[in-house]
């Protein structure tokens, strides 16, 4: 068998897949980079993991009902891992520092769009929309 081919079924693997807590998650947290960062005690770069999926990390991780807990594997084990107070533990621990500035697209689009609602989710449209490069305009 060649190294391509190869190479192809290991992609294919359940390997490849991502873990069962990062898949339940709504944005897809990679709960593994942020469990490793943790136990290097390396806050900061567990912020970061955490605010690369999540539009407001402060505020998620006070209202995040952890669906990742309920899909841990380890739940079979005596209990899963609490994601959300690792999320928690990063974002108090690095309090006072400022998060690294979002970049919005370099090309603005024409035109204007409207969210009604400035809820969580109301705004969590409004900034992705904006980093995409529309004129967002809340309501």
């Amino acid at each position: 068998m060649d190294q391509e081919r190869l190479a192809q079924l290991e992609r294919q693997c359940i390997q490849d897949r991502p873990p069962a807590c990062t898949a339940a998650c709504p944005v897809h947290v990679d709960a593994r980079e942020l469990n490793a960062a943790v136990a290097r005690d390396d806050f900061a770069a567990a912020r970061e993991v955490f605010q690369r999926t999540v539009p407001f990390p402060r505020i998620i991780a006070r209202c995040c009902d952890a669906p990742c807990q309920q899909a841990c594997v380890r739940e079979l084990a005596g209990g899963g891992i609490h994601i959300n107070a690792l999320e928690l533990a990063a974002m108090r621990q690095t309090e006072g520092e400022t998060a690294g500035a979002l970049k919005p697209a370099a090309k603005r689009k024409a035109g204007r769009v409207a969210v009604i609602g400035a809820g969580l989710c109301g705004m969590t449209a409004a900034l992705d929309l904006s980093l995409k490069g529309h004129d967002v305009t809340v309501f």
